[in-house]
């Protein structure tokens, strides 16, 4: 018969498993994009600057049983788990998924992705310059890498909508703001033709309109 402390148990356990099941929104696959709207100085600047609810992007790899992402964050290009991607971003994210990815590809893909594990972040967003990347360019390097006839492009970057926030960030680098240089922001890789959304989270605001369309 069971006492107090395994019923306890139990319960606990079977909590824990509906949360971990509910985690991930969406049916995840190798190689989708994921992106990250976040509410911090820097994630706001980007935002901001881009006119973009994005501010982090990073890719979905699986290592063994688990899903991961690739991503380039200001401790390195680093994987971390798809459930701490997410809740990092308190599940503000899309997905966006590369169409016609044939495995043969996504295996060419995948291992130049992981040729950049452990290098550090640019800091700078120097594009092309691939000792160090960010989060976008890391995307943008493996795109370019995969598909020949599909790349995107560098576009001038274009620091206005937030100089205030770039001043102070290119000021403690000791470097000027690097308006107008060739650059790749996360709104960049969301704007990649071949693929589609398949999430993308929902405000309250969005949620109130689309009950109000419904009932009129």
């Amino acid at each position: 018969m069971l006492n107090f402390q395994h019923l306890c148990k139990f319960f606990v356990l079977l909590v824990l498993t509906v949360v971990s099941s509910a985690q991930i929104p969406y049916s995840p696959q190798e190689g989708d994009i994921v992106f990250q709207n976040l509410k911090t100085s820097f994630g706001g600047g980007v935002q901001d600057a881009t006119d973009s609810p994005w501010a982090h992007v990073g890719v979905v790899v699986r290592e063994g049983e688990k899903w991961m992402v690739l991503e380039a964050v200001f401790t390195g290009v680093k994987l971390n788990s798809l459930q701490s991607f997410l809740q990092r971003a308190k599940y503000r994210v899309g997905v966006r998924r590369m169409q016609d990815l044939h495995p043969s590809i996504w295996e060419r893909m995948r291992s130049r992705a992981m040729s950049h594990l452990g290098k550090s972040y640019d800091r700078p967003f120097v594009l092309d310059d691939l000792d160090q990347i960010y989060c976008s360019e890391l995307l943008y390097d493996l795109i370019n890498y995969g598909f020949e006839q599909k790349r995107i492009d560098g576009s001038p970057m274009d620091f206005t909508q937030a100089w205030e926030y770039w001043t102070r960030y290119f000021e403690r680098l000791g470097q000027e703001i690097p308006q107008g240089e060739p650059g790749v922001s996360p709104q960049d890789i969301w704007d990649y033709d071949p693929a589609s959304t398949v999430y993308r989270f929902k405000t309250p605001k969005r949620r109130f309109e689309e009950l109000y369309s419904q009932q009129n």
